[in-house]
């Protein structure tokens, strides 16, 4: 029996590994670039220099879907596209983002390639689930963060304690 979990756990853990995207082409836009990765569609689009909105779906395209929050349109911003074997970057004069093409996680640089943020690996997530008998799409996003990083605005938190 415990040859038979142990081995399951391995298939299980090489699946998992396995199933995670890698950038497999891009396409780019007028105001940024969309890539195809293994689990879906990745886009990147800048609204400023220094602005950059990313979306991800589990689909071959990035639905088109009105913002009820976003009022605001992208600006005309000139970047350029940057492709080595590990990475495509894209580059404004205030900011760089990089997608690493083995595992499609996202990073957003300075112009110093200071990282500023940076998704964990397997940090993306969209998986189906079921609400109150409807089915629904379940939403996760994590990141890397620095030990000196604090976290505020927690609201939720009654403990007495800012940074999280």
């Amino acid at each position: 029996m415990k040859i038979r979990v142990s081995l399951f756990l391995v298939i299980g853990c090489l699946a998992a590994f396995h199933t995670r995207a890698t950038v497999t082409s891009e396409k780019e836009l007028r105001d940024g670039v969309q890539f195809a990765v293994g689990g879906g569609t990745l886009r990147i689009q800048f609204w400023s220099p220094e602005i950059v909105r990313v979306t991800y779906a589990k689909t071959p395209e990035i639905p088109a879907l009105e913002s009820l929050s976003v009022v605001g349109k992208p600006e005309k911003t000139r970047f350029k596209l940057q492709k080595k074997n590990d990475a495509d970057t894209l580059v404004t004069p205030n900011l760089k983002v990089r997608i690493d093409k083995q595992t499609d996680v996202v990073s957003l640089l300075d112009p110093a390639g200071n990282v500023l943020l940076q998704e964990s690996p397997n940090g993306r997530k969209i998986e189906p689930a079921e609400v109150t008998g409807h089915a629904v799409s379940s939403c996760a996003q994590a990141f890397e963060m620095g030990a000196d990083e604090g976290i505020y605005g927690l609201g939720q938190h009654q403990h007495d304690v800012w940074n999280y």
